[in-house]
């Protein structure tokens, strides 16, 4: 967003991306591409991939939208000598081009035309729309990019903006829904490398976010849009944020996932269909159905090789979509009921407790594990999102395990009752009315019983209570990231939110597919010597961990104090320290 703007920040879906970027291992990138070359046949880039679902959008649902600009840039190429030689079919084909390279939603064209960064996303769009058409005519590139830029010798009229200049203002207007409908709609079906990174505000060439990279977004974010909204699931994610921190597990484990997907092709081999002599689903399709059943698979049904119905439909209504939404076998307004018969039948052969028997006995306990892993990404991912600068926003039923699929799955109606049943049954816990003996066998009992999604529900109400009691440190407080040390420290994201009268700290796990064993999480010993710095100048002494009520120790060497995350992580994967001066009277 351009800072001039009076907002207070996005939505969150750059939140959404930034974080869940971390668990995301960037390593995996490679052999993900080549499994699902290995399964669909050769692949394209992203950006090709991109640009072609673009294009498609561009010549048929907003292609009238798109003649209209093209008529209008066509008048504007008539009051010069040097352009009125330019047809409308080259202008159009042209225009067409670049829209289709436009690397963001929009620009935002002020008063002196295009400027810093809406300058630069103009270049970059001209260049690579030159650059996939070297048999273009390149003066007509350069026309258009002097319009867009408001470059040129016409002046501007007394009254409103000049002709030129309302091209470009409504050209910005197109750009817009055709992101929208060529990359989330299109684009994202098509290219199923990794489904938690094909998300809204994302960029699935973008695998894996660092945790330098992480901090300097939260960085900016404190700086600039301090009270944004923090998003990671809404009604218009394409999935729950639950099923993608799943499917980031893929990324750490891209081996044993390609041997297992392997073995299900060959398994539901015989559910596929013959096509006009192609399969049905053909590879993309049926990898991406894998994917999206991992993540959509009930916590409490982990450990079934039986779907439930409800699961079963689900899966049904995403795959109709999905293969509408990608445009290459049927779409919504062409139809191919053959393909997506076959499909759909493929669907509920493999999901039918007896047809899919071999199918089920191998995915359930791989599931089991993933969905263990992305457990702990999804604490991680909780307790970030409360101690990063902005505001928390959670979505209608993500206070447990948030596993739905895009809409309209992600809209169906939320039973709060039950929410509302488990939430009182914690509270002694959250009010501090526990001994600490009782505290800790609540905890481990959370721990075990995981897929119940309780564990997720405590560590949201009481560190959304802890923002309460220190609004200071965590709303308008200031950001630092913390550095870690040790044998582990590649695999720790930590951060500390600071005022006069208070300090939070934030400790999480990242990519721990090799530190956590079967069912048990990376607790106490398995963090061994690594350790958490707190800022210079800072004793350590009186940090609380809001979840479990443990006065969390310090270290001091001559390098300065220290957390260690063996008596950090000694009862949970996670932790939420504060600190206030008037509680401990400093």
């Amino acid at each position: 967003l351009p800072e001039s703007f009076a907002l207070e920040g996005t939505t969150g879906y750059d939140f959404l991306n930034d974080v869940n970027g971390l668990f995301v291992r960037g390593r995996g990138a490679l052999p993900l591409k080549r499994l699902l070359a290995r399964s669909n046949g050769p692949s394209l880039s992203f950006a090709d991939v991109a640009y072609r679902a673009k294009s498609l959008i561009a010549s048929s649902s907003l292609a009238s939208e798109l003649s209209v600009l093209a008529q209008a840039l066509n008048r504007l190429s008539e009051n010069d000598r040097r352009s009125r030689d330019f047809t409308l079919i080259s202008l159009r084909a042209a225009l067409c081009e670049i829209v289709a390279c436009f690397p963001t939603y929009r620009t935002y064209l002020g008063a002196s035309g295009a400027t810093g960064h809406d300058a630069t996303v103009i270049e970059n769009a001209v260049a690579q729309a030159r650059r996939r058409n070297p048999a273009m005519e390149s003066s007509v590139f350069d026309f258009l990019r002097a319009i867009l830029l408001a470059h040129g010798p016409e002046p501007e009229p007394v009254e409103g903006p000049s002709p030129r200049r309302l091209f470009a203002l409504k050209l910005q207007q197109y750009t817009g829904p055709l992101q929208a409908k060529g990359l989330e709609d299109t684009a994202f079906y098509r290219y199923p490398v990794l489904l938690s990174l094909n998300e809204l505000g994302g960029d699935p060439q973008r695998f894996g976010v660092t945790p330098r990279a992480f901090h300097a977004a939260n960085q900016h974010r404190a700086t600039h849009w301090p009270l944004g909204m923090l998003a990671t699931s809404t009604h218009d994610s394409k999935r729950g944020e639950d099923g993608r921190c799943r499917i980031d597990v893929l990324s750490e484990i891209p081996t044993e996932w390609g041997r297992e997907v392997m073995r299900w092709r060959r398994q539901n081999a015989g559910a596929r269909s013959n096509v006009e002599g192609e399969p049905a689903p053909d590879g993309n399709d049926e990898y991406f159905f894998y994917q999206s059943l991992l993540g959509a698979w009930p916590a409490r049904q982990l450990g079934s090789s039986a779907p439930s119905l409800d699961l079963r439909q689900r899966m049904s209504v995403l795959m109709q979509k999905a293969m509408r939404e990608s445009k290459l076998h049927t779409s919504w307004i062409n139809n191919n009921e053959v393909y997506e018969r076959a499909c759909l039948h493929f669907v509920d052969t493999v999901l039918h407790p007896d047809d899919g028997q071999a199918f089920l006995a191998s995915f359930a306990p791989f599931c089991a594990r993933v969905a263990f892993l992305g457990m702990l990404n999804s604490l991680s991912q909780l307790v970030l999102k409360l101690a990063s600068p902005g505001v928390a926003d959670f979505y209608q039923g993500s206070e447990v395990w948030n596993l739905a699929l895009v809409d309209p799955d992600s809209r169906r109606p939320v039973d709060f009752s039950p929410l509302s049943d488990r939430l009182t049954a914690l509270e002694p816990a959250l009010a501090g009315r526990l001994a600490e003996e009782d505290r800790r066998a609540l905890l481990a009992e959370l721990l075990r019983a995981w897929p119940d999604g309780r564990i997720k529900l405590y560590l949201t109400c009481a560190g959304l209570r802890a923002r309460q009691r220190h609004r200071a440190a965590f709303v308008q407080g200031g950001y630092l990231p913390l550095e870690s040390e040790g044998e582990l420290a590649d695999h720790v994201v930590a951060l500390a939110r600071t005022s006069p009268d208070a300090l939070a700290v934030a400790l999480t796990p990242r990519l721990c597919a090799n530190l956590a064993r079967e069912d048990r999480p990376p607790l106490g010993a398995t963090w061994r010597n690594t350790l958490v710095r707190l800022p210079t100048g800072e004793s350590g002494e009186g940090l609380i961990d809001v979840f479990t009520g443990r006065t969390c120790p310090a270290q001091s060497d001559s390098r300065g104090v220290g957390l260690a995350l063996a008596d950090a992580f000694l009862d949970l994967p996670v932790a939420l320290l504060v600190r206030s001066s008037r509680a401990t009277g400093r």
